[in-house]
């Protein structure tokens, strides 16, 4: 008897965590709808943008996992109602999620001509070593970091209990590859997390975390930046455009949570 009571009561509790699933990811689907309908109510000159700009923020905040489509969107709107850094910052945060969708290159692209900002580049070991997440994209970044990672070690240890050149030479070469895939998955998901917009004119990157330190370079209003380091308010950042490194203020730059959390 107590085991049947058990059993129920787990079957309630499990009941209840997937009705408030059920719930949260209605409610999440009602919001992208209304931002959506609020989109285009504002195209038609029947709304405002900064109110679909705040349902789409409020729907990035509920989300589990980011959206590319949504991010593009917000990066549109934004653009639209001249919000430019909080545009470039979407655009950004939305490539990162999918890296090669040609209509956000080309919209972060333009916005970037109109700015005349310079266009964010990497270096080839960069491009190479990021080069696999293109094609195979970032939703299960960590679940295939960790299958190839036991992957990898499993070949190692085969090759090494197996007495055979040619195979050992086979294994050696299969298991680099997959390590270079770890290291790619890695690297990516760390680069995600780290981007960030100048958003205020008139900064500057500095050879250290105060404004003792001299100015190595001006940087405009929307220029791409990689966080390596925080420290207090200031972080040291490279400017994916032009590769300086240096340190800035951190209330003068934005990442994907600020704009997140100021428009919503």
């Amino acid at each position: 008897m107590k085991g049947f009571t058990t059993l129920f009561l787990l079957f309630l509790i499990i009941a209840g965590v997937l009705q408030g699933e059920s719930q949260s990811d209605q409610s999440l689907d009602e919001l992208l709808i209304s931002a959506e309908t609020s989109f285009k109510s504002a195209l038609a000159g029947e709304g405002s943008y900064q109110e679909a700009v705040q349902l789409y923020c409020q729907a990035a905040d509920r989300m589990t996992r980011p959206s590319a489509s949504l991010y593009y969107n917000l990066g549109n709107i934004l653009q639209l109602d001249g919000e430019s850094s909080a545009a470039l910052m979407a655009y950004s945060k939305a490539l990162s999620l999918s890296p090669t969708a040609p209509d956000i290159l080309s919209n972060r692209n333009h916005l970037l001509e109109e700015l005349k900002l310079p266009q964010a580049h990497f270096n080839l070991p960069e491009t190479f070593i990021w080069g696999v997440l293109f094609l195979t994209g970032t939703p299960w970044g960590w679940v295939i970091f960790i299958i190839l990672t036991l992957f990898s070690c499993s070949l190692s240890l085969l090759s090494l209990l197996n007495k055979k050149y040619s195979f050992k030479i086979l294994i050696l070469i299969v298991s680099l590859m997959a390590v270079f895939m770890v290291l790619s998955l890695g690297s990516w998901e760390n680069r995600t997390d780290s981007l960030a917009v100048v958003s205020l004119e008139n900064s500057v990157l500095r050879g250290g975390d105060s404004q003792m330190y001299e100015v190595l370079v001006k940087l405009p209003a929307g220029t791409e930046l990689i966080i390596l380091e925080t420290r207090l308010n200031w972080s040291r950042v490279r400017v994916t455009s032009s590769e300086h490194t240096g340190w800035i203020e951190g209330n003068h730059i934005m990442n994907a949570e600020d704009l997140i959390e100021r428009y919503k």
